[in-house]
This record gives structure tokens, sequence and C-alpha cells, in this order.
């Protein structure tokens, strides 16, 4: 069973329509991230331009 699409009377495929236009990362310019990371509520970046560091 899938969702019916936001935009059309349709189920939806995941086409993305319905998120709008991205606006370009403030830090690096990138328009095709998939998050943007906060501290306090300021952006500092993207997930394309935030170093990710795993602590064991």
């Amino acid at each position: 069973m899938g969702y019916m699409c936001i935009k059309s009377n349709k189920e939806c495929d995941g086409c993305g329509d319905c998120r709008g236009q991205l606006q370009p990362c403030p830090e690096c310019g990138n328009e095709t991230y998939e998050a943007l990371y906060l501290i306090d509520g300021m952006v500092i970046g993207c997930d394309a331009c935030v170093e990710k560091k795993w602590v064991l």
C-alpha cells in the first residue's frame, strides 16, 4: 500500500516535487544535499560539506 501524492491524484512515486526548490547550502553552495546541520538554529553546513567523525 502506497501513499497518495500531495501534488496529483495518484500514488506517490518518490519524484520529490512536493519538497519544492532547495536553497543552496549557505556554507558550500551545494544544491543537491539531503540534510542541513544546525547548531542552536544556525546552519553550519550540509551533508556534503560537514565532516563526520565517529567516536567509538
